[in-house]
């Protein structure tokens, strides 16, 4: 733990998050928010390069309702009310806009539903993974996260209780199956006229009726007991947890941070050094016996997170281009994804490209201890960017195209689909825009997009067909007889992102954001 883990509440979310960190052998960060040490979840550690950007992640998570009440502000069209305090900047709930509670009641609000999220995360997280359905991942936190979390769990239980209704309604079908196929012999035996026959089948029929009618009964009833013990215990678990959080008593003379991560605010607490040539004497974290056996050099590029200077200047990892591409294609990628109808991914790229990746570069990727497919959870930020910028950036020339929205679209459609697919979609994109069959060529296709690079509308002619021909192909083949496939309204929902995002090539000015995305760098 760190020297001030004494600060640090001895409750179940501290000691779960704490845990995350032994698994890694690795020193738990704290940081303090309003005058309240707080953990940095190890997932932000681990998945970005510096501290400064898993300290701004981390932050964002942290107030991420923040974020969601500007979104509301903006799509209502309403101007959001501010409320500066303490050297903090905060915006009203969007539900709470007309309510006439202080700056400082209204800021104490907003601190206590951000740490009461916090909580959540680490909560969901435990109970999915102990469940089975989240494959060991990381505490992460936002309210998108902690919803799909929330949404998978509960949709866990309602399977888990079907489950059990359904195979009790089974056992006593099977009795009450038996106990009519022994009337019936009864009865069959007793004389054989038409009438016994006729009562025969009609005592069947109405049996049947009856044990159908008991399953189903007995589904609805376990079903609902389920679901109201599960809700009776979510809400035992909200008050523990709201009654926690009042008995710290928010004092209003404390600093707030501001939610949009304002350095000087911040107190920090031993931040693990980057490199080993910055390294200082820590204090160690507490370790289980597994964890010490597990152990490894610190200078394993797996655990450190870094590609040597001379792999990066090689491959041209720090292109500024590629890097705030990048930035977009993480944040749409997210973390380790395992289920049972895909292949398992980190950050987007699946264990078949990294067996690929393993095939065609032996000796770099034993150099550089890439994981196998196996144990793609261990691959890294920095070798998952070396991934992107050869397999996919380089391959596919999306440098070399003069406009970066249709660029970036490209580079998305490539990541987010097999290379199959994603030949398709362009292909077919560009019939619609330029009348072309059957383009694939990496060359032809720059040579179409460049050739009208000074034409804008023709640009955006082309962009949107692009974007269109992805979304048909996903209702294609994603959406058949009414019926969704289990990645549909994610595959969808990537999509739309780039409806309307065009730019135009003469727009595009190396001093301004040159996308219509968002300014996010990937480092």
């Amino acid at each position: 733990m760190s020297k001030n883990a004494k600060d640090i509440p001895n409750d179940a979310v501290s000691r779960f998050l704490a845990q995350e960190y032994a698994r890694y052998n690795m020193t738990p960060q704290v940081i303090k928010i309003n005058n309240r040490s707080v953990i940095i979840p190890c997932f932000y550690i681990r998945n970005f390069l510096t501290i400064a950007d898993a300290k701004e992640n981390f932050i964002r998570g942290y107030f991420s309702r923040q974020y969601r009440d500007i979104k509301r502000y903006k799509e209502e069209g309403i101007t959001p009310r501010k409320i500066l305090f303490n050297g903090g900047t905060f915006v009203v709930p969007f539900n709470n806009r007309d309510s006439d509670k202080t700056d400082s009641e209204m800021v104490g609000e907003i601190m206590r539903a951000a740490h009461r999220d916090y909580r959540r995360a680490a909560v969901y997280t435990r109970k999915t993974n102990e469940c089975g359905i989240g494959d060991e991942r990381l505490t992460e936190l936002g309210l998108d996260n902690i919803e799909a979390m929330s949404e998978a769990y509960n949709r866990y239980l309602v399977e888990n209780a079907k489950e059990k209704a359904a195979a009790f309604a089974a056992f006593l079908a099977k009795g009450a199956r038996s106990a009519f196929n022994g009337a019936k012999i009864l009865l069959e035996n007793s004389g054989g006229t038409r009438k016994v026959r006729l009562e025969t089948r009609r005592f069947c029929d109405l049996a049947k009726k009856t044990v159908v009618g008991a399953a189903l009964t007995t589904l609805t009833l376990g079903g609902g007991m389920y679901a109201s013990q599960q809700l009776q215990s979510k809400q035992k678990e909200k008050d523990k947890t709201e009654n926690f959080i009042r008995a710290e008593n928010l004092p209003e003379n404390e600093d707030m941070a501001e939610f949009a991560g304002t350095e000087e605010l911040w107190e920090e607490e031993e931040i693990v050094p980057e490199t080993k040539e910055e390294a200082k004497p820590v204090e160690k974290a507490v370790e289980t016996p597994k964890a010490k056996e597990h152990k490894k050099p610190v200078a394993d590029v797996s655990k450190t997170g870094r590609l040597p200077e001379e792999i990066r200047k090689k491959y041209g990892l720090d292109d500024e281009k590629f890097q705030r591409f990048m930035g977009i294609i993480f944040k749409h990628e997210g973390g380790y994804r395992n289920v049972p109808w895909d292949y398992p991914t980190q950050m987007g790229i699946t264990s078949v490209t990294l067996n690929s990746f393993w095939r065609n570069n032996k000796e770099l990727a034993r150099k550089l201890d890439f994981p196998t497919a196996k144990n793609i959870k261990n691959l890294n930020k920095e070798q998952c960017e070396l991934i992107y910028k050869r397999d996919f950036y380089d391959h596919y020339r999306i440098g070399d195209f003069k406009n970066e929205s249709i660029a970036l679209l490209l580079f998305d459609i490539r990541v987010n689909h097999s290379s199959k697919t994603a030949a398709e979609i362009i292909a077919n994109g560009i019939y619609q825009a330029r009348g072309r069959k059957n383009v694939r060529s990496t060359d032809k296709i720059l040579e179409l997009a460049n050739g009208i690079s000074d034409k804008a509308l023709n640009e955006q002619y082309f962009y949107d067909h692009m974007v269109k021909a992805r979304v048909d192909f996903i209702n294609k083949n994603h959406k058949k007889n009414g019926r969704k496939s289990n990645d549909y309204n994610g595959l969808m929902n990537r999509a739309n992102k780039f409806k309307g995002k065009f730019m135009a090539t003469n727009r595009q000015n190396k001093n301004s954001l040159r996308l219509a995305m968002n300014n996010v760098r990937g480092r």
